[in-house]
């Protein structure tokens, strides 16, 4: 220490300490502190993504039907089709945030602290109240336990909320796959819908008719009633 100069620190043994090796990362962190090549870099990144690609996080996306129960004395009075008839509009203030909320509450009542900690990064990423349809994004591993914890949800997750069925009708591993379905079930209900409208019009136009033709007969009847007395 006289000199200035640094003592080497010693092991057990007395034999100085080896340098210790650096982790990969920390290799590249320090390359690219050094601000390396264009080049370098180029293969850094490379590499980078190609960790991040082995290591990418699956998740799993649920198209999510709510379907409301009819009413039993409505039912029998409405001549919707079924599937217009289970597809009703959620007429409820129900938002992403309030779903959301209302989703985790029952995952938390079912599964705990566990299930509540496996589902925490659960999301809405879809939600439409015109076709009662949303859809949810989960990590790969505890989709089934989201998808038995809609099956155990009774009513829409707000105040007041109608008895409901929350019905997974689709799960994909991308969302893109779930938005198709969701888009090709609207058509459906449209083309339903449409259906019904366009019978109802055929049949006011029959009816309208069949009035009609009663009507020319009661006048063709009246005026050989008349022709009757004056002879």
């Amino acid at each position: 220490m006289i000199d200035g100069t640094r003592p080497e620190i010693a092991n057990f043994h007395g034999e100085p300490k080896q340098p210790r090796a650096l982790s990969p990362v920390t290799s590249l962190h320090l390359l690219l502190l050094l601000k390396p090549s264009k080049l370098l870099t180029t293969t850094l990144r490379t590499i980078l993504l190609q960790l991040f690609k082995m290591v990418r996080i699956k998740e799993r996306y649920l198209l999510v039907n709510i379907v409301y129960p009819p009413d039993p004395a409505k039912a029998a009075k409405s001549n919707l089709p079924d599937f217009v008839l289970h597809h009703q509009p959620t007429i409820e203030k129900l938002t992403p945030g309030a779903l959301i909320k209302g989703i985790r509450a029952e995952v938390a009542s079912l599964y705990g602290d566990y299930g509540s900690g496996a589902l925490m990064t659960c999301s809405v990423k879809y939600l439409s109240l015109a076709t009662s349809t949303f859809i949810l994004r989960c990590s790969r591993a505890h989709y089934q336990m989201l998808w038995s914890t809609l099956t155990f949800m009774d009513h829409v997750p707000v105040k007041d909320g109608r008895p409901c069925i929350f019905r997974v009708v689709r799960v994909s591993g991308t969302i893109r796959k779930a938005e198709e379905e969701a888009i090709r079930q609207a058509k459906r209900l449209i083309l339903a819908a449409k259906e019904d409208t366009d019978s109802k019009l055929s049949l006011n136009s029959s009816l309208r008719n069949q009035e009609e033709m009663v009507l020319d007969i009661n006048d063709v009847s009246s005026d050989e009633d008349m022709d009757d007395t004056d002879g």
